[in-house]
């Protein structure tokens, strides 16, 4: 799956503070804009890629945890009391739950696939699937198999629970690998999570001229200074996606320092504070990760 390391990201969050201060030409501050939607777009295709690969994974720990299961119980007397020896037709009965069980699990892996068609198309995802149903088509030859052995009046009981025995190891070999597969999809989810979390993370400072000042934001001239806000300690943080609005004291129209789409937000006036209301998120951060309000 193709990554992007948060040093790439923080190159690009400081490309974005160049237009928002009003340096760069349109063509510049268009090209950026392009490649952070790209970017977004690009985190959003690897998310439900991982989720894909997280659903695969989870089926197929489900269904050789259902196969482990129903195999050890082929051969245990289940109806009878403790200590009687299972007969073939005790175990021939116990081979159709175990049926019942693999065409429910033929089933649910029918339905993944379905929807991962409808989803983003991740090859990895379908490669584990095929595998599962691979795995599961070896389990349907041995209950045939085994069905075969069973409907013979000599059928060996011992020789053919140490068959399935056998069977078994490989299922736990298979969920062993199965598991080191689960550990590292959530350790890329853990990643993603954070890139998704950096992606979208805003950065918020209002204050009045001198106090833009004194902490860097604004240079001598009142200008918006963009070294200053490499250091992030100075602002609130926001997530983009849910922070909607913020209430401020003002005793006169605030300044929007940074490039905020006029369209993406309403301002309202109540006494002596002001509300700042953000319509559409995504076209309010469009420009800037960054909302720089100055009071007076």
């Amino acid at each position: 799956m193709k990554r992007y390391s948060l040093p790439l990201l923080v190159l690009f969050a400081l490309a974005l503070l160049l237009p928002s201060c009003g340096t760069g030409s349109k063509s510049d501050l268009m090209q950026l804009i392009a490649e952070r939607d790209s970017l977004r777009f690009a985190a959003e295709v690897q998310t439900q890629i991982l989720i894909n690969i997280e659903k695969a994974v989870n089926m197929m720990n489900s269904t050789m945890d259902s196969i482990a299961r129903e195999e050890d119980m082929i051969f245990v007397n289940t109806d009878q009391k403790d200590g009687m020896p299972i007969t073939r037709q005790d175990a021939l009965s116990n081979l159709e739950r175990y049926e019942e069980m693999m065409l429910r699990q033929h089933k649910k892996i029918v339905e993944l696939q379905e929807e991962l068609k409808r989803n983003v198309f991740n090859a990895e995802a379908q490669q584990l699937i095929e595998n599962l149903q691979a795995q599961v088509a070896v389990k349907d030859r041995q209950i045939a198999e085994l069905r075969k052995e069973l409907e013979k009046k000599d059928a060996n009981i011992a020789e053919l629970r140490e068959q399935v025995r056998t069977q078994s190891i490989r299922i736990n070999q298979q969920t062993e690998q199965i598991t080191a597969l689960n550990t590292q999809t959530q350790r890329q989810g853990e990643a993603l999570k954070k890139q998704d979390e950096y992606i979208n993370t805003g950065y918020v400072l209002i204050g009045n001229k001198d106090d833009l000042k004194r902490k860097g934001v604004l240079d001598n001239k009142g200008n918006l200074n963009p070294a200053s806000m490499l250091d992030k300690s100075k602002f609130v943080k926001v997530d983009m996606r849910t922070w909607k609005e913020i209430t401020f004291s003002c005793n006169k129209a605030p300044k929007i320092l940074t490039t905020m789409p006029e369209s993406s937000f309403s301002m309202y006036k109540s006494g002596g504070e002001f509300r700042l209301v953000i319509n559409n998120p995504s076209d309010f951060w469009r420009v800037s990760s960054y909302l720089v309000i100055q009071t007076k």
